[in-house]
């Protein structure tokens, strides 16, 4: 669960540095494809859903504390569509 609400926390930051508010955001934690650990991000704001996948590396990194400058874009991705 710590790594789910870091990354909630993670990503509530960064929207609200964005000028966007989400109302929620749910993480799906222990997907498998192949050898690879996913988690999917679900993140809704004003009615609008979007989805990202977090890889397991990068969820230690939030973990751990250290930068993650590909999660970053991809989160600023994302959440440029709830925009």
């Amino acid at each position: 669960m710590e790594g789910q609400e870091m990354i909630e926390n993670y990503i509530t930051i960064i929207a609200t540095s964005m000028g966007i508010q989400p109302v929620q955001i749910k993480v799906i934690d222990g997907l498998t494809f192949g050898s690879l650990d996913v988690h999917l991000v679900q993140v809704a704001a004003g009615g609008e859903p979007v989805s990202m996948l977090v890889h397991q590396p990068e969820m230690m990194s939030v973990i751990a504390g250290l930068p993650c400058g590909t999660l970053e874009q991809r989160v600023r991705t994302n959440l440029a569509n709830l925009i």
